[in-house]
């Protein structure tokens, strides 16, 4: 497969600016969505469409890295949708770019990486980047995150998980992919938690405290047991155990603030 991307372009890409600049450009069509109009909603699918293509165009995707992108993307883009139906031509924006920047990153196209660097050092001068001095900013960074992440972090995530979601050491298991003694284990202390997991429990950590401030700690293992439509009539929970428990965050979060 050919590489993907084009090294040569000059300048910074700034995708939100491409996506305002192609909503804006059909904001009249958000009249049209009052009432449900399938020929309304096709013509929006197909601005998003567009959009996307834009996008990475611009950023230099060949055909076949742009088709699977727009694949992956439209489908994602449910919340732009309906904040582009509202007239939120700006929030639309915001939400169409999330998703596709971070569907690149689940892709794994080659160059998403050095594409991000290039768009931070945009801000920088040339010496702001002594080799020397990033290396050791890498080791720093690497250093304290494991240290975060470490067994000690760990342990206290997993006790919040286990108490507010009300799981016990089995399900915390099936949560990351191991047995419960393994859980019962790392709880101890007897055994460290490795990196990656702990990486993952801090993630997880991250996603529950999210959830603890839209939901109070008394109530919350209460609303992921019940049925819902934002899961596809499971519980929140099911998808919990399942290792989505940052999905469920942003379900959450995006419900709530539709409804406010």
């Amino acid at each position: 497969m050919p590489h993907v991307w084009h090294h040569e372009l000059v300048g910074v890409f700034r995708p939100i600016e491409v996506a305002r600049r192609t909503l804006a450009a059909h904001g009249h069509l958000s009249d049209q969505l009052s009432e449900p109009s399938p020929g309304a909603v096709h013509a929006v699918a197909a601005i998003f469409s567009d959009c996307i293509t834009e996008l990475n165009r611009s950023l230099g995707l060949d055909e076949d890295a742009a088709s699977r992108v727009l694949s992956v993307v439209l489908p994602a883009a449910s919340q732009a949708f309906v904040l582009f139906r509202h007239g939120q031509f700006d929030q639309a924006s915001r939400s169409l770019v999330w998703a596709w920047e971070a569907h690149l990153r689940t892709l794994r196209l080659p160059g998403v990486a050095e594409w991000e660097a290039r768009r931070a050092r945009a801000f920088l001068k040339p010496e702001d980047l002594d080799p020397e001095w990033l290396a050791l900013w890498n080791l720093a960074v690497s250093d304290h995150l494991a240290a975060r992440l470490g067994g000690g972090r760990a342990r206290h995530a997993l006790q919040r998980l286990s108490t507010h979601l009300q799981l016990g050491q089995d399900e915390l298991g099936r949560m990351f992919g191991v047995a419960g003694e393994t859980v019962r284990r790392w709880l101890l202390g007897s055994h460290r938690v490795p990196a990656g997991r702990a990486a993952e429990i801090g993630s997880a950590d991250a996603a529950l405290t999210r959830l603890l401030e839209l939901f109070r700690p008394g109530r919350l293992s209460q609303v992921i047991r019940r049925q819902a439509d934002l899961f596809g009539g499971e519980r929140a929970v099911d998808w919990i155990l399942r290792g989505r428990i940052t999905e469920v965050a942003d379900r959450y979060e995006a419900a709530l603030a539709y409804q406010g």
